[in-house]
This record gives structure tokens, sequence and C-alpha cells, in this order.
């Protein structure tokens, strides 16, 4: 069957469907929270012929926190804060199509995110703060992710995928970073994979390295568009994405910035 993951956690990459993807962003909108992080204003995704793949706008708080993300399609999520959680609604069209629930532990970090009974997210961080693992339960799937970190870039994500007695096909949903278009070229930069799955139980072991661009400073992660809770970010900007399957041909993605 097709089972589409929410990664982001872990998440379908925009830039699957290119080898070279064309970013063009604004950094001026609100007093950035330090001169190292500027909050974008705007960011564009393009595919390799120039053509516009998507457009966002971010409104962010007087602590330079992200509020409200808006796309070209006419999509909308907010974020909410508290000491303890972040709610995060999906809108569409000024319509509520989502609320999702994003647990907080004492350091300010998401530690779990609540869809619904059959749906969570589990996360834990390093001592640096940097994202350690995730684990996605969603009814008989699980997904497991593993975090490497090396000169405070992310370059090494190990996941495993275990579907059990699985007998029809099962979507499940994109998660609220999906929600957010070009925030999937964040940290992670995990393309999920529509496989096709039999019925049986069944796992898939895959591995995903990344290559940066070590003489220039990452400003379009999430911190830079005001999203704290999810770890820090990779230092410097992704140059190239190279996945590997046990049981399928791999693929890489390369990056460019303009």
């Amino acid at each position: 069957m097709n089972l589409s993951l929410k990664s982001s956690l872990l998440l379908i990459t925009i830039f699957f469907v290119a080898n070279l993807t064309f970013i063009s962003c604004k950094d001026e909108n609100n007093d950035p929270v330090e001169p190292s992080r500027p909050l974008l204003a705007t960011m564009s995704s393009y595919s390799q012929d120039k053509r516009l793949h998507v457009s966002e706008a971010y409104r962010y708080d007087s602590q330079g926190r992200l509020i409200e993300v808006s796309n070209n399609d006419k999509d909308k999520t907010t974020f909410e804060y508290s000491v303890s959680q972040v709610t995060v609604k999906s809108y569409y069209k000024d319509s509520l199509e989502e609320t999702q629930i994003l647990q907080l532990d004492n350091n300010g970090l998401c530690k779990a995110t609540i869809w619904d009974e059959n749906y969570t997210t589990n996360y834990t961080y390093d001592s640096n703060g940097y994202l350690e693992t995730t684990v996605e339960k969603d009814g008989n799937a699980t997904i497991t992710q593993t975090y490497t970190v090396s000169n405070q870039n992310y370059v090494t994500i190990n996941s495993q995928e275990v579907y059990v007695n699985t007998a029809s096909a099962k979507e499940m949903n994109t998660d609220f970073i999906g929600k957010i278009g070009i925030m999937k070229i964040d940290h992670r930069g995990i393309a999920s994979q529509n496989l096709l799955k039999s019925a049986s139980d069944q796992i898939n072991n895959y591995t995903t390295e990344f290559e940066f661009y070590i003489d220039k400073t990452n400003t379009i992660d999430l911190e830079n568009t005001g999203i704290y809770f999810l770890g820090k970010q990779n230092k410097n900007p992704v140059k190239q994405q190279a996945v590997t399957f046990t049981d399928m041909p791999g693929y890489t993605v390369n990056y460019t910035y303009e």
C-alpha cells in the first residue's frame, strides 16, 4: 500500500522532485531575536526550470516567535504559546481544518505531539539541544529516526519503518511542519518514500547522509522562522543529501541557494 509519512518530522522534501533547487528569501521582517539569526519575512521555492513551487510569508510576536505562516495556496498555520505547550492550528480559506498540541519539556523543547489517540510522535534531544531521536506511531506503523551531529550539523539520519499486519492502505496525515511547505528544508531533510507495502509485517531501513556548505552560514532554517522548540538547526546550509535503502535504489539531491 502507499504510505505517506508525516515527516518532520519527517517529511516529504519538496526538493525531491528536482535535483537542483533554487531558493529566494527576504530576511528583513521584525527585529531579529539576535543578530546572527535574522527572521525570515518570506521564502519561495522554485523547481529546476525556475517555476515557482511555493511561497510563504511569516509573522512573529514581540518575542520573535512564529505565530503565523501563510502560503500561496490559501493555507494558513497559526501558533499559540503557553509555558507547557504550543497549539498549532491549520486553516484552509479561513476554515479550521486541524489542531495539534505540542507538549514542551522543562527546556521549552517539544517532547511529544498529539493528533489523536492513534497518532503520536515523541522527541529526545542531546545535552546541547540537538534532536537525537523521533518515534512516530500511527496505528500499526512505527517510524524511528536517529540523528548524528558533527560540527553543529546533522550529518546522518538512520531511519526504520515498521509495519505490522497492514492489511489495507493507510495514509498518515502530514504533521504541522508538513503544513509549512518550505519548512521541509529543515535540519532533518528526509524525503519520505511512497512505498508499496504488503499485508504482512514489514521493516524498512534507510540512511540519509548530508554534506554542507561549510563556508556559508545557515539562515533559512527553523530558528530563522521563529521556531525554537524543535532543537538546534544546522550551522551550515545543506549542499547534498544522499539516501540509501536496504532493498531499493537510493538517490541524491543537490542544493544551491541564491
